[in-house]
Parts: C-alpha cells; structure tokens; sequence
C-alpha cells in the first residue's frame, strides 16, 4: 500500500512480430521493441501522474529521492517536470513478466517479451487419478491464422523441415542465438 505497486507489462510481442513480417531478434525487432516499451512506459507514467493530481502520489513517495532515480532520467522532460510538480500514485509501475497463462488464455500468442516458442507442439492432459487423458496439438496463434489465410495443414507445415516455406518473421526459440534474446530483453528493459 506505501508504494502502491502495479505491474503493466505486455504479452504477444513476438506474435504482433510475425504478424508485420520481422524476425524476433533482428535489428528491426529490437527497435520495434524499443519502441513498444518506451510508448508503455510514458504512457503509464502519464496515467499514474494524473492520478497523483486528484488522489495525491503513493504514501511512500520521497520526491527528491524518485526524481534522482536513474530510470525517471530516461524519460521525457516533461514527464520528469510534472513527477517533480505533482508526484505519482504508483511507486512502481513496469514489468516484463512471462505471461505463460494469459497468453494461452488470448489464443496462444506468445508470451511476454518471448519468442515463440514452437509452431506446434503436443500437449498431455493428466486426470485426477495421473492416468493419462488424451494428448492434443497446440498451435502458436499467428503461425494457426497463416495455416488458415493459405490453407495449409498446420500439423504438416509445423515440422521444422517446412520452415522455409513460411514467411519472414516466422521464427521460433529454437532458431535464435543467446545474443538475439538478450537484444530483445535489453531492449524492452530500456
């Protein structure tokens, strides 16, 4: 409550990638991804300041101490200008969070700032008694909605041996180096 945390992050990034043909991980992504994460943030910022207008900024707030930290820095004069005129209601605003759950609750886009995971993969369903129940496919969201648009069978155009057939953007985990990911989680932490 002294702090009045919350935690507005984002899930589908490597999805809405796929959808404008780039490549989680390229140089285009990771300015994408900038981008994305500064327009959240100045827009959080704003709301949680016009909040600080009428209810006043969250209990705990030293102005001081929050306007010299390094992160208010990378934001626009402006927001700083008013942070310092009227304080902000929420202490912490921002987070990158994997959203594992909630992305399979939106149609299985991809989760988080993560890449996709896999076109398709198989899923095992457990009673209550631990016998196995049945075992379905999961299809990522963006690589489903292409398979209907052409056409294709997803289970066949799924194997990784069909992965030039699709378009640019169309990249999973697997594909990526270390360096790629780390580009991308930089560049949202920004």
């Amino acid at each position: 409550r002294a702090k009045r945390r919350i935690g507005l992050g984002f899930t589908g990034l490597a999805s809405a990638l796929q959808q404008l043909g780039i490549s989680y991980g390229s140089d285009e992504a990771v300015e994408f991804t900038r981008t994305v994460a500064r327009v959240q943030a100045e827009a959080a910022y704003w709301a949680s300041i016009l909040l600080a207008e009428g209810r006043g900024p969250f209990p705990a707030f030293d102005r001081d101490k929050y306007c010299a930290a390094p992160f208010l820095q990378k934001l626009s004069p402006d927001i700083r200008r008013d942070v310092e005129a009227h304080g902000i209601r929420n202490g912490v605003l921002l987070s990158v969070a994997p959203t594992g759950t909630t992305s399979l609750v939106v149609g299985n886009v991809s989760s988080g700032i993560e890449p996709v995971f896999a076109h398709s993969f198989r899923r095992k369903v457990r009673g209550g008694n631990g016998a196995m129940e049945r075992e379905y496919s999961i299809y990522d969201y963006g690589y489903l909605k292409y398979c209907e648009k052409m056409q294709f069978d997803p289970e066949i155009y799924a194997a990784p041996s069909c992965r030039g057939i699709l378009p640019a953007g169309f990249v999973v985990a697997d594909q990526l180096t270390v360096e790629q990911h780390l580009r991308m989680a930089a560049a949202a932490q920004e």
